[in-house]
């Protein structure tokens, strides 16, 4: 029973996740500024559609990408 109930809360918050890392993407993407998030090795962990589309590049691309790269 314990596991059946660990289950559901681990599915309930892998869903809630997903939909705060959405909301998260739709809300940098319709901002009309670059807006990018770095790690401590200088490295885009998160860049929106704007910033992107200055480099005529998708987001995608340059995740894991540093400045001189």
């Amino acid at each position: 029973m314990k596991k059946k109930k660990t289950l559901k809360s681990y599915t309930a918050l892998k869903r809630t996740l997903s939909f705060e890392r959405d909301i998260l993407q739709n809300l940098l993407d319709n901002i009309p500024d670059a807006i990018y998030f770095k790690d401590n090795n200088n490295r885009f962990i998160r860049v929106n559609s704007f910033f992107a589309d200055g480099f005529k590049l998708s987001p995608e691309d340059i995740i894991g990408k540093t400045d001189f790269d």
